[in-house]
């Protein structure tokens, strides 16, 4: 969550301190500057040199243009620079299936086991939740194979691979629900596979993951083998009897972080994309003293000392800052 430096603090009355020279409440869109009540556009903007997503009033993810805040309903996102590095996150090239055999999958993805026999599949549908590209597939049959893949890369693909170092931290996460049948039988898991730089498998990190929990399931995984080089990541399925279930799919991610929370969704097509850090710049400059903030899920304030470094993740933390304001 960031350099939180006082957590015994609660929300306070007022919207910010009697002693601050700039602030804002994000989600009532108020600040303050010069000891006016102001708009908060007024108070603080963004520095951002490219659009990003961020979630609008219904929930749903919506693109911001450059130097636009994010502005969610909780108050402004935050976040650091970040690359996606799965190739086509945005499932280009998806279309319903033509066979049991799971053919049909975006461009560049690829499956494993699914033999149209004892393992079926088909992309039922490619379509939009929570406005991110998607696609339907139902999964059926009857197996106790337990390494299936559905994964965002094809085997021979070493150029879009992430490029790692032994101990260094990914997270994988993707979004997904069960809108059809059941999980009766099937285990989710997020794969990492690790190769060298060469492109040759090493080892293989799964996390179990339960779908009826969260929308989006994430794991951080550190990797492994001395060896590493290169790294992807994609869906694992094992089967333990009949099963029948349709699921939806939207925006895998592979990214270097450590941070337990994903990132805002970072849209893919023909390769890893970078988006770019989120700067918070006040109305009033330069900056020094301190930032004091408070995030809604917890009303905390948390206080972190300013040195004329650029007001972002570094000094702010990752996430949603419903009020900050500076002294």
């Amino acid at each position: 969550m960031g350099p939180a430096l006082d957590l015994t603090s609660r929300r306070p009355g007022p919207p910010w301190s009697p002693d601050a020279l700039v602030a804002a409440d994000f989600p009532a869109r108020n600040g303050l500057f010069e000891g006016r009540n102001v708009p908060v556009h007024e108070a603080f903007t963004v520095s951002r040199s490219a659009s990003r997503l961020c979630r609008g009033p219904d929930g749903d993810w919506a693109t911001v243009g450059p130097d636009v805040p994010a502005l969610e309903p909780g108050g402004l996102s935050v976040e650091p620079e970040a690359t996606n590095w799965v190739p086509n996150g945005a499932l280009a090239g998806a279309f319903a299936s033509t066979n049991d055999a799971l053919n049909g999958l975006p461009t560049g993805w690829d499956r494993v086991r699914f033999d149209g026999v004892a393992i079926k599949g088909r992309v039922l549908e490619t379509g939009t939740w929570m406005g991110l590209p998607s696609i339907t597939v139902r999964l059926w049959g009857e197996s106790s194979v337990d390494d299936a893949e559905i994964r965002g890369f094809t085997w021979a693909d070493t150029a879009s691979n992430l490029v790692v170092a032994h101990g260094e931290r990914v997270q994988a996460s993707v979004f997904g629900r069960v809108v059809g049948g059941s999980l009766a039988n099937i285990d989710l898991r997020q794969r990492i596979t690790e190769r060298t730089g060469a492109g040759d498998f090493l080892a293989k990190r799964l996390a179990s993951f339960d779908l009826s929990a969260t929308e989006r399931p994430s794991h951080v995984f550190t990797i492994g083998h001395a060896n590493a080089g290169l790294v992807l990541s994609g869906i694992e399925i094992g089967f333990s009897g009949a099963f029948d279930c349709t699921l939806e799919i939207a925006a895998p991610h592979l990214v270097v972080t450590d941070q337990a929370v994903p990132t805002s969704p970072i849209l893919t097509s023909v390769g890893p994309v970078t988006r770019q850090a989120d700067i918070v710049v006040p109305a009033s400059e330069p900056l020094a003293g301190t930032a004091h903030f408070m995030r809604p899920e917890s009303g905390q304030i948390h206080s972190a000392a300013l040195s004329g470094a650029p007001l972002g993740a570094a000094i702010l933390g990752t996430g949603t800052i419903e009020r900050l304001w500076l002294v």
